[in-house]
């Protein structure tokens, strides 16, 4: 699970990469305002992901493995049918743009 060491390690790293962002970069006011306020949102996150992976579980840890997994792979899958669907849709819309006469039933037949 997900603890409070990972989640410090984590944020660790989050804050070096803003500070050599900061450093190579430098940053507009409007930047480092935007910087700011996604540290906090980050912070806030954090926080909650370790208190909702510290709530006990009311399901056996193998069943709730099982449960986590099969989402896991349901999300995958979905993800991964949301990429080809984008992709359809984009590949229309320059199609449309150079004058081509397709359409969504035809390219995903």
């Amino acid at each position: 699970p997900f603890g409070a060491e990972q989640a410090d390690q984590l944020r660790q790293e989050v804050l070096q990469n803003f500070d050599q962002y900061q450093f190579f970069g430098g940053a507009n006011p409007e930047a480092q305002m935007f910087l700011d306020q996604f540290t906090q949102n980050f912070e806030s996150g954090l926080r909650m992901g370790v208190e909702i992976a510290s709530i006990p579980t009311p399901l056996p840890r193998g069943i709730a493995g099982f449960f986590t997994a099969l989402g896991g792979w349901l999300s995958t899958a979905f993800g991964r049918l949301t990429a080809f669907l984008a992709y359809g849709i984009w590949v229309l819309l320059f199609a449309k743009l150079l004058g081509g006469n397709g359409g969504v039933d035809r390219f995903f037949g």
